[in-house]
Formats: C-alpha cells, sequence, structure tokens
C-alpha cells in the first residue's frame, strides 16, 4: 500500500549528509525526525520505512516517500525526502471471502473490525494476526477496495483442513486396545474447537473453546476421566484467556481434581482437590517466521500441594519445525497421577504411549517439512 523510491539509496555512499523532508503537511518534521539516528546510508532505508509505518498508522494507506540527493562539493550532502501523503481514508467496512466452510459473519465477531473508522496498519496487523493465529487459515490476504465512491478493506482468507476423525485398535492375546478421537479447530465453520478422545478402559477428555461470544476473551472448558487398574482421576476445569498486548496472551484457570484409589478387600480412598494456574503465550508471525511459547503454572492445593511447570514452543524456519518443551513437577510426596506421561505421537515419538512416567522432562521435536514424506528428530531428557 505504500511505495519506497530506494534506487539512488541502494548504490550510493555519502561520507557527511544532513536530512530535510518536504511535502509533509499532517506529521511535523520534528515528529518525523524526533528518533531518526541516521549516520549511514542504511540509517536512512530505516527512516524511509519509519516514517511510512506513521502514515499509514494515521490512515495514509497511499503515502508515497521518493528520496532525492542533492552533492555538493566539499559541504555536506543533503537528502530530502519528498512525501507524497496521499488521501487518508475511511474503512467504511471489512469484507471477508474464505474458499471454506467458515462463515464470514463470525470471522467478522471474531475480529472485531469495526465500520467508519480511519485506516490503520496497526489495525490491519491485528486483525491478520488473529487469523493466522486460530490455524484455521493457511494465508491471509487484505487489499483495499473503492466501491461507490467508499473504501473497505477486503480479505481473502484460504483454509485448511481443520476437521480429523482418528481411530486405532490392535488386538492380541492378553491385551485389547482401541481408541478413536474426533477433532475440530473450526466446528461446523464457526471457529470454536471442539476435541474428543476415547481410549478403551483407559481414557476420555472433552474440550471446548469458546472464541466468540466474549471476544478478544477465549473460554475454554476441559473434561478428563483416566482408568488406570483400581486408580481414578477426574478433572473438570475452565480457563480463561485476553490479550493483553498485540502478541501476548494471558490466561487464568480454575478446577477440580478427583482421585480414587481402590485396594482389593478394603474402601476406597476418594480425595477431592482445587487446582488454580495461569499462562503467558507469545505468538509472533513474520514473513520469514512464525513462533508460539507458552509457560503454564498450575498449583494443586492438597495435603501435600503440588506445583507443575510447564512449557510448550514451537518455531517455524523455512523448512524447519522445531518444538521445545519442557515438564516439572515438584510436591512433599508424588502420587501417581502427579507424573508426567510421555511417549507416542504427540510428546516422544517411537515409543509407545505413557511408556515413561516421569517428574521432569525435556524434549525437542525437530521435523524438515520439505516434501510430502519429511524426516522427524525428537531427542529429550527425563528424569
Amino acid at each position: 500500500m505504500a511505495i519506497i523510491s530506494l534506487a539512488l539509496l541502494l548504490t550510493l555512499y555519502l561520507a557527511n549528509f544532513n536530512i530535510t523532508i518536504e511535502g509533509n503537511i499532517f506529521f511535523s518534521d520534528d515528529y518525523l525526525l524526533k528518533s531518526s539516528k541516521t549516520r549511514e546510508v542504511d540509517d536512512i532505508d530505516k527512516l524511509i520505512e519509519h516514517i511510512l509505518d506513521v502514515y499509514t498508522a494515521a490512515g495514509f494507506p497511499f503515502c508515497e516517500i521518493r528520496p532525492i540527493v542533492q552533492e555538493y562539493s566539499g559541504q555536506e550532502n543533503r537528502v530530502i525526502l519528498n512525501v507524497s501523503e496521499g488521501q487518508r481514508i475511511v474503512i467504511h467496512d471489512h469484507l471477508f471471502t474464505t474458499n471454506g466452510k467458515s462463515d464470514p459473519r463470525t470471522i467478522k465477531r471474531f475480529t472485531r473490525s469495526k465500520k467508519d473508522t480511519h485506516f490503520s496498519s496497526n489495525e490491519i496487523t491485528r486483525i491478520k494476526s488473529s487469523l493466522i493465529h486460530t490455524k484455521i487459515f493457511s494465508h491471509v490476504s487484505d487489499d483495499i477496495v473503492l466501491h461507490n465512491d467508499e473504501y473497505y478493506v477486503h480479505w481473502t482468507l484460504d483454509e485448511q483442513p481443520t476437521d480429523f476423525i482418528n481411530a486405532f485398535g490392535t488386538v492380541s492375546e492378553e491385551d485389547y486396545i482401541f481408541s478413536v478421537s474426533l477433532y475440530s479447530i473450526n466446528l461446523l465453520g464457526s471457529l470454536r474447537t471442539l476435541e474428543f478422545l476415547y481410549e478403551y478402559d483407559k481414557l476420555l477428555t472433552l474440550k471446548f473453546v469458546e472464541p466468540i461470544i466474549v471476544a478478544p476473551v477465549s473460554i475454554q472448558g476441559n473434561l478428563a476421566l483416566w482408568s488406570y487398574d483400581t486408580m481414578q482421576l477426574f478433572e473438570l476445569n475452565g480457563k480463561v484467556s485476553a490479550p493483553i498486548h498485540k502478541v501476548l496472551t494471558v490466561s487464568i484457570l480454575s478446577g477440580i481434581e478427583r482421585v480414587s484409589y481402590t485396594i482389593p478387600g478394603t474402601s476406597t480412598n476418594t480425595r477431592l482437590s482445587n487446582v488454580f494456574g495461569g499462562a503467558l503465550s507469545l505468538f509472533i508471525d513474520q514473513r520469514l517466521f512464525q513462533t508460539e511459547h507458552t509457560i503454564s503454572l498450575d498449583y494443586l492445593s492438597r495435603e501435600n500441594a503440588r506445583w507443575r511447570e510447564i512449557y510448550d514452543g514451537q518455531l517455524k524456519l523455512f523448512h524447519f519445525d522445531i518444538r521445545p518443551h519442557f515438564r516439572y513437577a515438584q510436591t512433599d510426596s508424588f502420587e501417581f497421577f502427579d507424573l508426567y506421561r510421555l511417549g507416542g505421537a504427540h510428546s516422544l515419538r517411537g515409543y509407545f504411549d505413557d511408556h515413561f512416567l516421569v517428574q521432569n522432562a525435556a524434549w525437542i521435536n525437530l521435523e524438515y517439512k520439505r516434501l510430502f514424506r519429511f524426516p522427524v528428530f525428537d531427542i529429550g531428557y527425563i528424569e
């Protein structure tokens, strides 16, 4: 939306120079140059980018800057930044077009796009980042459209597969294993998430995320029932997440945990405890890379209180997908369900599910996704 003419600056070397700005009306020279530290030609490029950012954030998407160099023999050279501000426009509305099942009205509510407001590149960046963060859309592009003397931002969204059904089973003389999972991060095109997992005689989990009703705040509900021989764990909790910065999200968690231990021939020992926690997430999406990191803490209130720390990260750089993880648990008396269960497709691949029961662990999943079939490499430390 903005043009930079840098042909001269890419090849020019200036030993000494000063900078002046011409053509600017909306912003003063002092305001545009107040953070300028131009000692080299590369600094001029950065200054031009800064000025364009200031103008596009203030509603001038068609602003252009053309540098003019005046050389003086034996004197300080002069660089003139000729600013063509263009029109300060008002965006009448945001229009969303998708090649999938997502409802444009739901997308509009989710992004909180406003009508009849001045154009802002910061607002465009915020909307784009929120859409990419859903992991529903593989590509998001925007364009300014003039229709009936009114400006619109037209968003084009490319959806990727978001609904999955997996079933797995094995049969042997001594054991029978069966599991089925339903997973959707765009349930019926509503941008809501629903996860269901059932493992025969072992596990039942249900997760639902509501990101629309009180957007930008999202509400998540989790239910899990674990069974291991004579032991059972029931978990029910809710998590509320809200952005505090364009790249930061904070979450608060609260719920209950019910544990039952049955000793054959005796009574069942049952304990009900409260759990509290919080998390901080960082998400950055740039042209060359995408990275996401989440640090979580939770506290289980019981006679031997338990602290847990969880870190999950991801860095997508070129064709590499790097995912570091960390798990830590601390209590004066560990119980079976305090331990982390590692192994399988979602942690350390090459091992069966729950192959490791550990107090502390750190591992990295590394993938090189250049072809349809790609190599994977997992390395970790467990304690």
